[in-house]
C-alpha cells in the first residue's frame, strides 16, 4: 500500500466552518457581546471532506508494475496522464502550407464540380470538403507521389 498522492493521509482540509451558534457573526445573542461559543471568530470546526482517490483510507493499493518494464521513477507521470499527453502530442497540427493547400484544393473542387456535375445547393458546397480535407492533411506525401510518378514518366519516355 503506498501514501494517497491527493490528500496524504485520507481528508482534504476544505477551511473553516461557519459557527453553529452564530451562525458565523461572532455575535453572541446580545448585541455588543461575543459569541460563547466561537468566541467571537465567527468560526467553528474545521471542514474536512473525503478523498475521493481512496476514500478516506489515506492509502491505495501500489500500482503492480508491468511485466518487462522499468520502475517508476520518482515524479513520474501514472500511465493515465501518460496516455493522455501521448494522444494530446500525437494529434495533427495543421501548418500554414495544410490550410493553403486545403483552400486551393477546395476551390479547385468547387470550380470543377459547379462546371461538370449536377450537384446543387449545399451539397455543391460541402462535397469538395471531402478531397480538400485528404490533400490539406497529406500534401507533402502527395507532393512527393507525384514527383516519383513524374520522375518515373521522364525516365520511362527517355527509355524509348
Amino acid at each position: 500500500m503506498a501514501v494517497c498522492p491527493y490528500c496524504s493521509g485520507g481528508q482534504i482540509d476544505n477551511g473553516y466552518r461557519d459557527c453553529a451558534s452564530c451562525g458565523g457573526s461572532g455575535q453572541g445573542s446580545h448585541m455588543n457581546q461575543a459569541c460563547m461559543a466561537c468566541g467571537g471568530s465567527g468560526t467553528g470546526a474545521r471542514d474536512t471532506i473525503t478523498c475521493w482517490n481512496c476514500h478516506g483510507a489515506g492509502t491505495v493499493p501500489d500500482p503492480s508494475p508491468v511485466r518487462g518494464s522499468a520502475p517508476a521513477k520518482r515524479g513520474a507521470k501514472p500511465a493515465k496522464a501518460r496516455q493522455q499527453a501521448a494522444a494530446h502530442s500525437s494529434a495533427k497540427q495543421w501548418s500554414a502550407g495544410n490550410y493553403i493547400f486545403f483552400g486551393v484544393t477546395y476551390l479547385l473542387s468547387l470550380g470543377y464540380l459547379s462546371d461538370n456535375s449536377e450537384l446543387e445547393g449545399w451539397p455543391l458546397y460541402l462535397v469538395p470538403l471531402i478531397p480538400a480535407g485528404i490533400v490539406g492533411s497529406y500534401w507533402k506525401q502527395l507532393f512527393v507521389i507525384a514527383l516519383i510518378i513524374g520522375g518515373l514518366y521522364i525516365w520511362g519516355s527517355s527509355q524509348n
